[in-house]
C-alpha cells in the first residue's frame, strides 16, 4: 500500500474514536483535540467507544463532549468483565463522572451499546472509505468486529465491513523500531488481530512520539481564580489533576501520547509530523516474559503499516497541545 494519507483536515470524513478512557488522562486531552479539530475543519465525530469494563468511562466521554460543546455521539463499552475497572485505573474518570453526570451513570446501562453492533451499526451507515478510525487504547472492540459474522445491519463479516468502509486506522500503540507497550501488551492478542490481520493502511504513533511532548495545563488554575471560579469546573482540568496528582511526572503535566495520534489524524504529513520508513508490518515477538507481546517493525513493500516521526521539537508540538486543551472555558 502506497497511497497518500489524505488527513481529515484536507479531506473531511466521518471519524470513529475508541479509547480506554481512565488508565491515563491523555485520554480525556486527546477527546478536547479531537473535538477541537473537528469544530475547525468540518469533519463529523459519529461515535466514540470506550474498549474497558469502566462504568464511569462512558459519562467521562459525555462530560468532555458537552463541556467542549460539541454533540454527544453515540457510545459504545466493552461488554466484557473486569477489563480496567480497577481502581487504579478509575484515579480521575469516578470522580468526573459523578461530579458532571450523575444522573447518566444512575440510567448507564440504558444508554450503552455494546461494541459490535455499535461498529456495525455506524460503519455500514457511512460511504465506502468514509471513516476514519482513532484508537487510543487497546485493541478489543475493533478486533471483536473484525471476528463478527454478517448479520441484518451489513452482509459483510466484520473484517470485510472494516475494509471497504474504514479509509485509515491511526493509533497510538507500539514503540518503534520494537519493544512493549501497554495498548498492545494490555491485550496482545487484540492487537495482533487488529495490527497484522485487516487489509486497511494503519498509521501509528508510537510510545516515543508523545513521551518526551509534554503539556503543562497548570496555569489555568490561576485563570479561573481570576474569574473568582474554581478550575475545577473543567473537566479536562480535573482530570489531568486528579491523574498527575496520583503518580506523574508533575502536577498537570503529562505526555501528549494519545493526542499525537489524533493530532496526525487530522493534519497528516507537515509542520508536525512525517511518516518513518515504510510501509512495513507489525511483527509480534517475546520479550523478556517469554509472552509473544512485543512489536517490531519491519519493512515490507507489500505492508500496511507506518510509523510516525517528529518534523517539530518537542516543546512546539507540546505547545500546540497545550494550547487546544487551554482553549475551553
Amino acid at each position: 500500500m502506497k497511497e497518500k494519507f489524505i488527513p481529515l483536515c484536507k479531506e473531511p470524513r466521518a471519524v470513529i474514536l475508541d479509547t480506554d478512557i481512565g488508565p491515563d488522562c491523555d485520554d480525556a486531552g486527546a477527546i478536547a483535540v479531537l473535538i477541537y479539530y473537528a469544530k475547525k475543519y468540518n469533519f463529523p465525530i459519529i461515535g466514540a467507544a470506550n474498549c474497558t469494563s469502566n462504568p464511569a468511562g462512558n459519562a467521562t466521554i459525555k462530560t468532555l463532549f458537552e463541556f467542549c460543546d460539541y454533540p454527544t455521539p453515540p457510545m459504545a463499552k466493552w461488554d466484557g468483565e473486569g477489563f480496567f475497572d480497577q481502581p487504579r485505573y478509575c484515579t480521575y474518570n469516578t470522580t468526573v463522572a459523578e461530579r458532571f453526570q450523575p444522573d447518566y451513570m444512575a440510567n448507564e446501562a440504558k444508554n450503552i451499546e455494546p461494541p459490535v453492533s455499535f461498529y456495525r451499526r455506524l460503519l455500514a451507515s457511512v460511504p465506502d472509505k468514509g471513516v476514519m478510525l482513532v484508537t487510543i487504547g487497546m485493541f478489543n472492540n475493533i478486533a471483536a468486529l473484525l471476528q463478527s459474522p454478517a448479520d441484518a445491519t451489513s452482509p459483510l463479516d466484520g473484517r470485510s465491513l472494516v475494509e471497504q468502509k474504514v479509509y485509515a486506522v491511526v493509533c497510538m500503540a507500539c514503540k518503534y523500531p520494537e519493544g512493549r507497550e501497554f495498548n498492545v501488551y494490555c491485550d496482545y492478542n487484540a492487537a495482533r488481530e487488529v495490527l497484522t490481520g485487516v487489509n486497511v493502511p494503519i498509521y501509528i504513533s508510537d510510545f516515543h512520539i508523545g513521551a518526551s511532548a509534554q503539556t503543562n495545563i497548570k496555569d489555568l488554575e490561576a485563570r479561573y481564580a481570576a474569574e473568582g471560579r474554581s478550575a475545577e469546573e473543567n473537566p479536562i482540568y480535573l482530570a489531568y489533576r486528579l491523574f498527575t496528582g496520583s503518580f506523574s511526572e508533575g502536577h498537570c503535566i503529562r505526555p501528549t501520547f494519545d493526542l499525537t495520534a489524533v493530532q496526525f489524524a487530522v493534519l497528516g504529513e507537515g509542520e508536525y509530523y512525517g511518516l518513518e520508513n515504510g510501509p512495513g508490518r507489525v511483527e509480534f515477538y517475546a520479550g523478556e516474559n517469554g509472552v509473544e507481546d512485543c512489536t517490531r517493525y519491519v519493512p515490507d513493500e507489500l505492508g500496511n503499516v507506518w510509523h510516525m516521526k517528529k518534523n517539530a521539537p518537542d516543546t512546539v508540538i507540546a505547545a500546540e497541545l497545550e494550547g487546544i486543551l487551554k482553549s475551553f472555558n
